[in-house]
């Protein structure tokens, strides 16, 4: 099939020909139009990467009234979580012919972060978790009249569309782990108000009530969120008699911290202490020993919320999309010893 000439920028009806469409059905993938098989769009859009098409953004705004800016909201855009969400919604958002113009969130300035991004026009919003149960940012959102899309959206399922993952059954299934590793003493630290870390927790407890185990004083407990919140609980609790041969963070961050902790006190890991975490950040990989998690697919699911926002949903059935988690079993974790 021919491409086109080096040097030539590729059309439309270039991209028809490499995914073997019609330059119709080309278009109404790029305009985020429903009526696209989910196997044809894929096509066009592979096609897309492939020619390096990126549609004029000036005519096609002219033509369908669209900015075709997506806002991103995120809590820290340095972190490990952020960053991965965000490298996704771009590389979706390129592919597409979108820009992804990036906020950070601070609490109590939800209504000035709105007003931005309407002032910009953007044509759709991906918020990312944490998401503050009082769900003051969604409201001003829905009040704006902005499209938004929830990503991992803990108790708001319920008001807007959302890409997840089973937050319980990724914890039900780490404390499993542990528990068939031999661990009988095992901990969990949370983070306060965080719902993300409250599904990983109910995951930990049923996992435990399953094996007929309890929790040991003190070895359940929430922090503030941060590195130096679970430093200070991880002192305490190492410092106890009857210290967990195990210890569950609710992301990898604070299980670092513990890591670190048990490293100042002489607990060589995992021969004294077992560390798991969750979210698979890159330093997961990068420590000795390398961290036992969860991993969640971020990038995929930031792809999907932008998919979500350029195509046009029906304003009365609101989708949830649902991605799969994996364990990965590294270093940290071993059979509690004798």
């Amino acid at each position: 099939m021919p491409l086109p000439e080096i040097g030539k920028r590729p059309t439309i009806k270039d991209v028809a020909r490499l995914a073997s469409v019609s330059f119709k059905t080309v278009s109404r993938v790029v305009n985020g139009e429903p009526n696209v098989r989910a196997d044809t769009r894929a096509a066009v859009v592979s096609a897309m990467e492939s020619l390096g098409y990126s549609p004029n953004v000036a005519a096609r705004g002219l033509a369908s009234r669209r900015s075709f800016l997506i806002g991103l909201l995120v809590w820290s855009a340095q972190s490990d979580y952020s960053v991965a969400l965000q490298a996704g919604a771009q590389q979706r958002c390129r592919a597409l012919g979108y820009h992804l113009v990036v906020e950070t969130i601070t609490p109590g300035d939800e209504v000035q972060i709105v007003d931005r991004l309407c002032a910009l026009g953007v044509d759709g919003v991906i918020v990312t978790a944490p998401h503050p149960s009082d769900g003051r940012l969604v409201e001003c959102l829905r009040a704006a009249g902005l499209r938004h899309v929830l990503i991992s959206p803990g108790g708001l399922t319920a008001i807007a569309p959302s890409v997840d993952m089973d937050e319980e059954a990724a914890g039900f299934e780490m404390t499993r782990y542990l528990i068939e590793l031999g661990h009988r003493r095992i901990a969990f630290v949370g983070a306060i108000g965080i719902p993300a870390a409250a599904g990983r927790h109910a995951g930990y407890l049923a996992a435990l009530r399953e094996a007929g185990l309890s929790v040991h004083p003190g070895c359940d407990a929430e922090c503030e969120r941060g590195f130096r919140p679970v430093l200070k609980w991880a002192d305490r609790l190492l410092n106890t008699p009857q210290r967990p041969t195990a210890i569950f963070a609710w992301n990898d961050i604070a299980a670092l911290a513990v890591m670190m902790t048990a490293t100042r006190k002489g607990l060589r890991i995992p021969a004294q202490l077992s560390v798991a975490g969750f979210d698979d950040i890159a330093a997961a990989s990068f420590i000795w020993p390398g961290l036992t998690t969860i991993r969640q697919p971020l990038a995929e699911m930031a792809e999907a919320g932008v998919d979500m926002l350029v195509t046009k949903q029906p304003p009365d059935r609101p989708p949830h999309l649902f991605f799969p988690f994996e364990l990965i079993k590294r270093e940290s974790t071993a059979p509690p010893s004798l």
